[in-house]
C-alpha cells in the first residue's frame, strides 16, 4: 500500500495523474479558505526576506529527497505502517527539532 501525496505515483497512469491534480486543487482550496476565514482576506506578509525563503525551500526539499520523504509521509505513513526506517527518521527528526528549539531559545533574542 502506498500513501498518498501531492505527485507521489511514478507511474503514468490517468488515475494517478488525476489524483495529483486533485492533491494540487486541495491544497490551493485549503490556502483559499484559511485566507478568507482567518486573515479576513487581508494580505499577509513577511518580515523574512524572499533569498532567504528561497534557500530554506532547497533545504526542505534536499532534506527531503535525503530522507526518502518528507517529515510528515514519514510519521503519518510510515509510524502507521510500522515501518522501522520510518521510526528513526521521525526520531532524528523529532531530535533535530528539540534540539534547535533549545539553543535558538537560549541564544537568540
Amino acid at each position: 500500500m502506498r500513501c498518498s501525496g501531492p505527485f507521489s505515483s511514478r507511474r503514468a497512469s490517468w488515475v494517478h495523474v488525476a489524483g495529483g491534480w486533485w492533491h494540487a486543487a486541495g491544497l490551493i482550496l485549503g490556502a483559499l479558505l484559511w485566507w478568507l476565514g482567518v486573515a479576513g482576506g487581508q494580505p499577509q506578509a513577511t518580515a523574512v526576506p524572499t533569498w532567504q525563503l528561497v534557500v530554506g525551500g532547497f533545504f526542505v526539499g534536499y532534506g527531503a529527497r535525503l530522507g526518502n520523504g518528507c517529515t510528515s509521509g514519514h510519521g503519518i505513513c510510515g509510524l502507521g505502517s510500522l515501518q522501522l526506517p520510518s521510526l528513526m527518521a521521525v526520531a532524528t527528526f523529532m531530535g533535530t527539532a528539540f534540539l534547535t528549539a533549545n539553543l535558538a531559545a537560549r541564544w537568540l533574542p
